[in-house]
């Protein structure tokens, strides 16, 4: 499932996966830190130009920012070595300890991918059932 908290579980055949939309309550934790915001920002002409980031969520944005959490905690290994394009966004994941991580994000109306920064070699295949969201989200939309 994907989600928020156990007590906001529903019911799902085992081992399918679930996009819960609910508001979300307690700490939003992505490998074992709180996640205190998420922004994106355009990739210009290269992957060194970012731009300014153009959308923003916080902990009061529950349902976009767990969106967020579970596109990277649900994505899938991409086997092999891929040939990537210039990406189409940034995204920062800030932490309540004051870390951070940074993503590449390509994202289509049909599909998507995402690449830690730090990990250049090994890419990501986002979830179907998020790419909608995503797609939604990434331009600033709030439930």
């Amino acid at each position: 499932m994907i989600g928020c908290s156990d007590n906001q579980v529903t019911q799902a055949k085992c081992g399918e996966k679930k996009v819960v939309k609910a508001k979300c309550v307690g700490n939003f934790l992505f490998e074992g830190k709180s996640v205190e915001s998420v922004t994106i920002s355009r990739v210009g002409e290269n992957m060194l130009d970012i731009k300014e980031p153009h959308a923003s969520y916080h902990q009061d944005a529950s349902i976009e920012l767990q969106i967020f959490i579970d596109a990277i905690k649900t994505a899938n290994k991409i086997d092999g070595i891929v040939d990537v394009a210039k990406a189409d966004y940034y995204l920062t994941m800030s932490f309540e300890n004051k870390t951070s991580s940074h993503y590449f994000l390509w994202l289509s109306d049909d599909g998507g991918s995402i690449m830690n920064e730090n990990d250049s070699n090994t890419m990501y295949r986002l979830h179907s059932d998020l790419i909608s969201d995503l797609n939604k989200y990434i331009n600033g939309y709030k439930e």
